[in-house]
């Protein structure tokens, strides 16, 4: 059986850190999809943005470098 997580969950491509391991807590900052004036600040968004679990990783490494995939599921809780 594959486990399926509850809560949020997201799949996101970043640039490869062989320190990022599956059981880790990170934090994903992503900014507001609501306008704002130009020269203010970006707001983060409320519900997508704070500390994930990292409960999947798909390294990918070739002559451009290392790259990853992370599953994250968002608990509340965390």
């Amino acid at each position: 059986d594959f486990y399926i997580p509850q809560g949020q969950v997201i799949e996101i491509g970043v640039v490869g850190n062989p320190n990022v391991e599956i059981g880790q807590i990170v934090n994903i900052e992503l900014p507001s999809q609501e306008p704002t004036n130009q020269g203010t600040e970006t707001k983060l968004d409320q519900v997508w943005s704070g500390k994930y679990y990292v409960y999947g990783k798909r390294d990918q490494i070739d002559k451009n470098g290392h790259g990853m995939a992370l599953r994250l599921v968002k608990d509340s809780f965390i």
